[in-house]
């Protein structure tokens, strides 16, 4: 028996999709990270090294100067930068940068 080109694609697709759509239905399968709740984080842990100053501050509450002071940074650095940029640049971990903001 042999199987039409147009329903092999069309088995393949729903596979694909089926796969996909099951991923991101049981939460394995995440495109687009969220921020957490603006007040609620309690470590550096709930801080992630993709968000930037900005998000940090609004995560936090806290105004950007007052972040970059905490960070050790210069009041002159891009706030759209993340956290694993400015890591990188300062030639530290995202992890030692996120803990100074609990000092």
């Amino acid at each position: 028996m042999r199987i039409k080109p147009l329903l092999f694609g069309l088995i393949v697709l729903g596979l694909f999709g089926g796969i996909i759509g099951g991923g991101m239905a049981s939460g394995y399968w995440v495109t687009k990270q969220s921020l957490p709740s603006a007040g609620t984080v309690q470590s550096s842990a709930d801080l992630k090294g993709w968000m930037t100053i900005t998000q940090v501050s609004e995560t936090l509450q806290l105004p950007i100067p007052t972040v970059l002071e905490k960070l050790r940074l210069p009041a002159s650095t891009d706030p759209s930068k993340s956290l694993k940029t400015l890591a990188t640049e300062q030639q530290t971990t995202p992890d030692e940068l996120k803990a100074r903001l609990f000092e």
